[in-house]
């Protein structure tokens, strides 16, 4: 079963903004809005938990989508997301997007 999420927020005081999971099977799929800016953005940083608090940097893309694999069933993952411009600035974590794997 395919689930799918929309975490939403003002595009215009965020970096990345609608957050979006899709859940298949033990992937997760990421993805989100550039909500824009003044500097151009390079790259986006990944990071996930099992709490939207104690998250870890799991990859980094270029990307506004990404995937998740090999997840365990049974677990809610909590994502928080990053972006760097040209300058190398990496601005705040966005709001947390979670997803459960179920099979």
């Amino acid at each position: 079963m395919v689930q799918h999420k929309t975490t939403t927020y003002n595009c215009e005081a965020q970096l990345l903004c609608n957050i979006v999971t899709n859940v298949s099977g033990t992937t997760i799929n990421l993805s989100w809005q550039n909500g824009g800016g003044a500097v151009p953005l390079m790259r986006y940083k990944i990071y996930r938990g099992t709490d939207s608090t104690n998250i870890a940097l799991i990859d980094s893309t270029i990307s506004t989508a990404y995937s998740n694999t090999g997840l365990t069933i049974g677990t809610r993952y909590f994502y928080r997301l990053s972006a760097l411009d040209s300058t190398g600035f990496e601005g705040s974590k966005s709001y947390a997007a979670s997803a459960f794997v179920t099979s």
